[in-house]
């Protein structure tokens, strides 16, 4: 927990420099973290109160969607630029999403968590971010 808090103070600190002097001025490391901090919280923090899965989600739930997120968003990726960073970004973004809106039953669970593993693991990772 007390990485994914070490986290979102990283990401809000590259959020600020992005501001100021735009998203050519980040570098790759800030804006790794600004892009995982991002995607954590559109993945995990946030809920579609219109969705009937997503709007109110059990606690068990909630528990079991934290893993696979932190694993993705406290890892130190290794990205040669910017925009390769916001492909894979996007795309496990996009899979997460759909992975909230599905029932834990439903064959669509079933298929997007192997997607999202495979997608993370075909990204090379030098470490875990640190607290």
């Amino acid at each position: 927990m007390d990485g994914m808090i070490a986290l979102l103070k990283r990401g809000n600190e590259a959020q600020r420099m992005e501001q100021v002097a735009g998203e050519e001025g980040v570098s790759l490391v800030d804006f790794l973290s600004l892009a995982a901090v991002r995607f954590l919280d559109m993945v995990y923090l946030l809920q579609d109160a219109f969705d009937a899965m997503d709007g109110s989600v059990p606690l068990d739930r909630r528990l079991d969607m934290f893993d696979p997120a932190y694993m993705v968003a406290t890892a130190r990726h290794v990205s040669a630029h910017k925009e390769a960073a916001c492909q894979y970004f996007t795309r496990i973004t996009g899979l997460f999403n759909n992975l909230n809106y599905a029932a834990m039953d439903a064959p669509d669970f079933a298929r997007l968590s192997p997607d999202i593993q495979t997608l993370h693991e075909s990204v090379p990772i030098t470490e875990r971010r640190a607290a």
